[in-house]
C-alpha cells in the first residue's frame, strides 16, 4: 500500500493495511490511547499514514511475546530496537529458517516437513518451538510485510507447521499420565497455530491434552474441563477473537475455582482476576505445572 503525506486513513483502511481487525484497533485505542488520530466533524477517526508502520511493528512485537502495555505506547524507533532491527546479525546462509523460506516460496510441503522433523528430532520439541518455529513465523511475517512473499505462501507454511506440531504432540498426549489440560481459542478466533505450540509444550511436559481448537464457545470449554477433570484451561487469543476481556471473564465465572485459567497471544488480557497471563510461550509448561 502506498500513501502520501496529505492522506489520512480511516479505521477500515488501517485495518486492511495492517491485518488488525477494527474491533481490536478500537480496543487498543480505548485501553492504551494507541493508535490515535483526529476526529472528523462526523466523529470518524482519521489516522496519519505512518500509523501503518507503527501498528505493523506492534503486531510483530506482540507475536514475539511482548506485553501490549509495553509495546503499544512505544515509538517506532523503540519498537525497532525492541525487535532488534539493525542490531542482530542475519542467520547464516543455508540455516534451517533460510531453507524453510526457500521451501515456502516453492510451495514444497515435503521439504518443509522433512526440515521440521530433522530439527525437532535434533533439538527436542520445546527448543524447536522457541529456537526454530517462532523465528520462522517472524520471518514469514517480515517477508510478507516487505512484499517478498504472498499471503498464500504464509498460509501454506503455517498450515504445514500446524500439521507437523499436531503430529508430534498428539502421541505424547495419548501416552501422558498427567492431569488433562483443555486447549481452545475464543469464539470468532480462527487461528490455531499458537494453540498447537502450547499443546506441544504441555504434552512434552507429560500432561494430556483435550484439544478443542478454534472458535470454541465458552460453555463448551467449561463443560470439557469439568468432564475431563482438567487441571487447567489454556486459551490462545489472536486478533480475530471477539471481546477477549469479556469472554475470559465469562469463562472464569463458569469454570470451577479449582481449574486454572491461562491466557496468551497478541490480544490476551493481562490483568484479570483469577486469570494467569503468560507472556512467553517457553514458560507455559512450567507455569501451568507450578499452578497445578
Amino acid at each position: 500500500m502506498s500513501t502520501h503525506s496529505g492522506l489520512h486513513l480511516t479505521i477500515g483502511a488501517l485495518s486492511r493495511a495492517t491485518g488488525v481487525p477494527i474491533n481490536t484497533l478500537r480496543t487498543w485505542e480505548r485501553r492504551y490511547g494507541v493508535p490515535s488520530g483526529d476526529r472528523t466533524e462526523g466523529g470518524h477517526r482519521l489516522y496519519p499514514p505512518d500509523t501503518v508502520e507503527h501498528v505493523r511493528l506492534v503486531t510483530r512485537a506482540l507475536d514475539a511475546g511482548h506485553r501490549p502495555a509495553q509495546v503499544l505506547p512505544a515509538s517506532v524507533p523503540v519498537l525497532r530496537s525492541l525487535l532488534g532491527e539493525g542490531n542482530v546479525r542475519p542467520p547464516p546462509v543455508g540455516g534451517p529458517v533460510d531453507a524453510w523460506m526457500t521451501a515456502t516460496r516453492a510451495l514444497d510441503g515435503h521439504a518443509l516437513y522433512r526440515g521440521f522433523s530433522e530439527e525437532a528430532a535434533r533439538l527436542g520439541l520445546p527448543t524447536f518451538i522457541e529456537g526454530r518455529a517462532l523465528p520462522f513465523l517472524r520471518r514469514l511475517g517480515e517477508e510478507w510485510c516487505a512484499g517478498e512473499i504472498k499471503v498464500f505462501h504464509e498460509h501454506f507454511a503455517s498450515a504445514r507447521l500446524e500439521d507437523f506440531l499436531a503430529g508430534w504432540w498428539r502421541p505424547l498426549s495419548d501416552s501422558a499420565t498427567g492431569r488433562p489440560v483443555v486447549c481452545a481459542t475464543l469464539p470468532g478466533d480462527l487461528h490455531n497455530l499458537g494453540l498447537h505450540m502450547a499443546a506441544a509444550l504441555i504434552a512434552a511436559a507429560g500432561q494430556r491434552i483435550v484439544f478443542l481448537g478454534r472458535d470454541t464457545p465458552i460453555e463448551d470449554m467449561a463443560a470439557a474441563a469439568v468432564q475431563s477433570g482438567a487441571t487447567a484451561v489454556i486459551v490462545s487469543i489472536g486478533a480475530s477473537a471477539q471481546d477477549p476481556d469479556g469472554a475470559i471473564r465469562a469463562l472464569r465465572a463458569v469454570l470451577p475455582a479449582s481449574v486454572g485459567l491461562f491466557v496468551g497471544g497478541p490480544c490476551a488480557p493481562d490483568e484479570l482476576d483469577g486469570v494467569v497471563y503468560v507472556a512467553e510461550l517457553g514458560r507455559l509448561a512450567a507455569v501451568v505445572s507450578a499452578a497445578g
